[in-house]
C-alpha cells in the first residue's frame, strides 16, 4: 500500500518538523526570559542604585555596608 507509506512518511515528517519548530520556539523563548531576568537584574540593579545613589548618597552608602 504505497498511500499509506506515503502518509505515515508525510506524518513523521510533519511531526518531527512541528517538534522542532516547538523545540526551537521554547528555546527562543527561554532565551529571551533568561536575558529579560538577567537584564532586569542587573540593569534595574544598576539603575536603582543609581538613582539612589544620585538622590541619597551618604544614606544608601551607609545602608548598603550594613
Amino acid at each position: 500500500m504505497p498511500g499509506l507509506k506515503t502518509c505515515i512518511r508525510y506524518f513523521l515528517a510533519w511531526s518531527s518538523v512541528s517538534f522542532v519548530a516547538r523545540l526551537y520556539r521554547l528555546g527562543y523563548s527561554l532565551l529571551i526570559a533568561l536575558a529579560v531576568g538577567v537584564f532586569r537584574r542587573t540593569g534595574a540593579a544598576e539603575a536603582v542604585y543609581l538613582t539612589r545613589g544620585v538622590r541619597q548618597t551618604g544614606d544608601s552608602a551607609r545602608r548598603q555596608r550594613h
